[in-house]
């Protein structure tokens, strides 16, 4: 593959992963940053599907590609719920980063400049363990494998101890 080729490939593949433009919001269509194993959307989320479901997004406005971040970190809340009964946990990596179990129903973590690549990107996998389904559970005639429910994403980015910018993504329904 010729270099021409080649970046033009690396400038698409980025083009295919939605920016986070650092403005205060209410609600983005966030049917993009799920990008694989991931129910459709309803109206209070987007299912897990499978082993592993993972979101990824572009950091803009205050992520520069030849500084790097200019916020000293930014913070990641990701909201849902479990399927009743089902144990609260779920392995999630960062980036590549070693995997931690967590209970993802309210869960923020630090992601620092030194861990997100020049293109500002961040990938959260996450792991989903013990899935059944509510028509085994007697809880509806839903024969899906179920485990956790996003509902919704905050991003912040801070600099020297204060908000310079937040996003905050529901994942519903369009």
């Amino acid at each position: 593959m010729s270099l021409h080729a080649d970046l033009l490939a690396k400038t698409l593949e980025l083009y295919d992963i939605p920016a986070l433009l650092g403005s205060e919001s209410k609600t983005l269509s966030l049917a993009r940053l799920l990008t694989s194993g991931w129910y459709k959307a309803d109206k209070s989320g987007a299912w897990a599907r499978g082993d592993t479901s993972i979101v990824k997004f572009r950091l803009t406005g205050s992520f520069n590609r030849n500084t790097g971040l200019r916020s000293e970190k930014v913070t990641v809340t990701i909201e849902g719920k479990y399927l009743a009964t089902v144990e609260k946990k779920s392995g999630i990596r960062v980036n590549g980063s070693d995997k931690r179990d967590v209970d993802l129903s309210h869960f923020s973590f630090d992601v620092g400049a030194e861990d997100i690549p020049g293109n500002g990107c961040i990938e959260i996998t996450i792991d989903n363990y013990k899935k059944k389904s509510p028509l085994e559970m007697m809880l509806g005639g839903d024969h899906r494998k179920l485990s956790f429910k996003i509902s919704r994403l905050t991003v912040v980015w801070e600099n020297k101890g204060k908000i310079s910018h937040k996003k905050v993504l529901k994942f519903v329904k369009e």
